[in-house]
């Protein structure tokens, strides 16, 4: 769905650059990503674990919901 999302937004001009980015940005984040989700595991336990990656997720959602909303208002 991320990626059907990139599609819709990206000017038609640059959905292969935009796909292209995308792709970079989610290759780049998934390192320290896993490593920080690791050690907090290992320290904290599974369900910190958990619950961190879980507020993360709300508050992207929430990130993302914003500037769609900016972009459709324009």
């Amino acid at each position: 769905m991320e990626k059907a999302l990139v599609a819709d937004v990206a000017p038609q001009d640059l959905k292969g650059t935009m796909m292209g980015m995308y792709s970079m940005v989610t290759g780049v984040g998934l390192l320290p990503a896993s490593l920080i989700t690791g050690f907090v595991w290992e320290r904290f336990g599974a369900a910190a674990s958990f619950y961190m990656n879980g507020a993360l997720a709300i508050a992207a959602a929430l990130l993302l919901s914003f500037f769609l909303r900016k972009q459709v208002e324009q």
